[in-house]
């Protein structure tokens, strides 16, 4: 038996010695030539696989792996087909939204087992796209610090925000509005022009490496989240932020509290809600002995919460739904 991967997870022992990486080309949804490389992947992909095999696909390659898994219904002896998060979406309405939820079924016929973030998205695929719920298991994300230094941390005099996916920084700007604080924003997203910036906000694009110093030197970070999709975001960067020992906020009380537990490793306030925000921030900069405690739970609790932890858990799956199958795991 072989395990096949669409990712090399180089920062987890278990995946790199465990599995063998295919090579496949980038997709990308701004690029024109997206459809004929998924092709391509689609079919290496079902050339290399046998059906002792087991094939994990990751949301790195989101159509590749969709297609690779209708490609395979067409073949009696297929492999094991393992998929962590697609990040499916569908247009809010329209005849689209119904080809595309028959699109997604389709593919995920062909799939033995897909691994979310967290069980709230289960819930909003089961739900939405009909799917069946023995297809699903929730595994905690992970925080991507191991390998870089971590040791320089300090606590400024500043609120660090920052991401660009299914972030709400309207919602964040509203909420620091005329606040004694500074906030930074790190990301690549425009804002509207009818979004008002006020004075003591900086919005830049930034290095990945900038963004980790920026978040390390913060006094607080803060994370506003849009829930309104079926897919989640976020946990990478709070999971960052907590491993640093930073007090947080996240506005997402449906998806983060599998991470966050709110008041003691950090703050949720829902989606959108701009007092409720406002309120927790204000509240946390006046209370300075309360972000620090909130910092050295959120450290203890997200640390272990590794890439060697999440592959490793996500290959124990493989193995077990490989199993369930019938098929040797060895």
């Amino acid at each position: 038996m072989r395990i096949l991967t669409s990712e090399p997870i180089s920062q987890s022992p278990t995946w790199s010695s465990q599995t063998e990486t295919l090579t496949l080309s980038d997709e990308a949804d701004s690029d024109r030539w997206r459809l004929p490389r998924a092709v391509k992947n689609a079919v290496k992909v079902a050339g290399k696989a046998r059906s002792g095999d087991i094939v994990i696909l990751t949301d790195v390659h989101g159509l590749s792996s969709n297609l690779f898994s209708l490609l395979r219904r067409l073949w009696p002896g297929r492999p094991t087909i393992i998929r962590s998060d697609a990040l499916f979406a569908l247009p809010s309405s329209g005849p689209l939204r119904a080809l595309k939820r028959m699109y997604i079924r389709a593919a995920m016929a062909g799939v033995d087992l897909m691994v979310v973030w967290s069980p709230g998205t289960v819930d909003r695929y089961c739900n939405t796209l009909g799917l069946p719920r023995r297809k699903f298991a929730s595994v905690k994300f992970h925080h991507t610090l191991t390998g870089f230094d971590v040791d320089h941390v300090t606590q400024g005099k500043y609120i660090f925000s920052g991401g660009d996916s299914l972030r709400d920084y309207p919602t964040l700007l509203q909420a620091v509005t005329g606040l004694d604080v500074q906030l930074t924003i790190a990301t690549r997203l425009k804002l509207p022009k009818s979004v008002a910036v006020p004075p003591n906000v900086t919005i830049r694009a930034v290095s990945d490496r900038e963004f980790r110093e920026l978040m390390a030197g913060a006094l607080l970070v803060v994370f506003p989240l849009r829930i309104d999709e079926l897919r989640t975001a976020g946990q990478q960067s709070y999971l960052n932020a907590m491993a640093l020992g930073k007090a947080v906020i996240v506005t997402d009380t449906v998806d983060a509290p599998f991470y966050v537990e709110d008041g003691r490793t950090g703050q949720l306030t829902p989606s959108g809600d701009v007092l409720a925000l406002r309120r927790t921030i204000m509240r946390l900069l006046a209370h300075p002995e309360k972000i620090t405690a909130l910092g050295e739970a959120a450290r203890r609790a997200a640390r272990a919460l590794d890439q060697e932890y999440t592959w490793s858990q996500v290959l124990t799956l493989a193995r077990a739904t490989h199993g369930a199958r019938g098929r040797p795991t060895r």
